[in-house]
């Protein structure tokens, strides 16, 4: 055939491979699946899991814990958590103008929220430490060897009657120039609550005093 013709046809003059077996044939297109499968699965995994099951470590920090930071708008909140959370009734917040509430997947944790923003983070059960690795029921050594000379008394509502029951001052440090703070309650020389967030509100012994704690919200 005249070089003509060859161009005619297409041809490039590459040899041309030999063509595969069916069985070799069906093994490529199986692997050619399950490498889209692979594909369809990375892309679908964070989609799956709730930002909550993704950032499930609750660790306190002065703005905040876990996947939370002070400031976030209710709404935010609700949603990284993934939760029917809902907001009570005006006619239920405290003197404060705030309310508090328990994540349903972390019932040690309360949140304290004022204005529809998240102001503060109590934890109240073991398994739930600050960022330098004090827990609760830690002893107090242990929190001046991690903590040291940051560490001041702060003087609570109620602190005489606290301590006449065998509650100590309560230990706290503030960040952020003064906009955030951390404070350790203490009794019997032992860690009994870590509170962070916005100073204002770590510095109350009640940060809603006069509305009650609520424990689940669905709405």
């Amino acid at each position: 055939m005249s070089p003509g013709m060859l161009a005619a046809t297409g041809w490039s003059g590459r040899a041309v491979p030999d063509m595969a077996s069916p069985a070799q044939a069906g093994l490529a297109g199986r692997m050619v699946g399950l490498r889209k499968l692979g594909r369809l699965c990375a892309l679908a995994l964070p989609l799956s899991l709730p930002q909550s099951a993704q950032a499930a470590d609750w660790t306190l920090r002065v703005d905040g814990a876990g996947p939370l930071r002070v400031g976030m708008r209710f709404e935010l909140v609700r949603r990284l958590l993934d939760e029917p959370l809902a907001q009570p009734a005006p006619a239920q917040f405290g003197r404060h103008g705030c309310f508090q509430l328990s994540p349903i997947g972390e019932p040690g944790i309360v949140l304290t929220f004022a204005a529809g923003h998240l102001q503060r983070v109590d934890a109240q059960a073991r398994g739930l430490g600050s960022d330098r690795g004090v827990d609760i029921d830690d002893t107090l050594d242990k929190l001046a060897r991690l903590y040291g000379e940051a560490l001041r008394p702060l003087t609570l509502e109620g602190a005489a009657e606290a301590i006449a029951e065998g509650q100590g001052a309560a230990l706290a440090l503030q960040t952020g120039g003064g906009q955030y703070g951390m404070r350790f309650d203490n009794a019997n020389g032992r860690v009994t609550a870590i509170v962070s967030g916005a100073w204002d509100y770590v510095q109350r012994d009640q940060a809603c005093a006069g509305g009650a704690v609520v424990k689940k919200f669905t709405g």
